[in-house]
């Protein structure tokens, strides 16, 4: 009879553990540790920064160079760019010379290409999506002479990386402490016997 006592006290034991882990459980998710639905609610924000290079022109009459860098992949769902730059190698004189942005599908005037080495435009809001999906830039040269050597696209951003969820202890794993304590009586109780 006192083997029967230990075992539902092992037992009771057992199960009142568990009830307490699945209540921290419970916790864990009702406070939102993690990240929410959006960035601004992330506990883990990641910051994300990237470079992308072309020395790739299409050069037409009239001193014109089309570029573009690729659609941007994402590190996470809810990635959202917070600024974007981009540089250029040229040997502008100066003087009318323009650089424009493909902004859904219209031509937008960037800003001017300055004197030679290296012009840096900060790129706007307007343009993030554009950025996201694959950008194209068109820069335009008063004099054949003029050319453009490199060009850099620099996206800053963040995203809160996917919460990664809690494995839950299966309810079998509660139910095979008591049955093995079981085994264990049982097999002291045929050794008392047996001696």
């Amino acid at each position: 009879m006192t083997l029967f006592k230990q075992m539902l006290t092992a037992t009771a034991l057992i199960f009142s553990i568990s009830g307490v882990a699945s209540a921290s459980s419970y916790h864990s998710h009702h406070y939102n540790h993690g990240c929410g639905d959006d960035a601004s609610t992330c506990d883990n924000l990641q910051q994300y920064s990237q470079n992308f290079t072309t020395t790739d022109f299409d050069v037409t009459k009239n001193d014109k160079y089309f570029f573009g860098f690729d659609a941007l992949v994402a590190p996470a769902e809810n990635f959202k760019i917070t600024s974007a730059t981009l540089t250029i190698n040229t040997n502008s004189n100066g003087l009318f010379d323009y650089l424009y942005a493909f902004n859904d599908g219209f031509l937008t005037q960037a800003a001017s290409i300055s004197k030679g080495g290296s012009t840096t435009f900060s790129l706007g809001s307007s343009l993030f999506d554009d950025i996201l999906a694959g950008i194209n830039f068109k820069a335009w040269f008063s004099l054949g002479s003029e050319s453009i050597s490199q060009a850099m696209l620099n996206v800053n951003g963040e995203y809160c990386p996917p919460e990664v969820s809690e494995v839950p202890v299966p309810a079998a794993a509660f139910l095979f402490a008591p049955a093995l304590l079981g085994f264990m009586g049982l097999r002291r109780k045929t050794k008392s016997t047996i001696a």
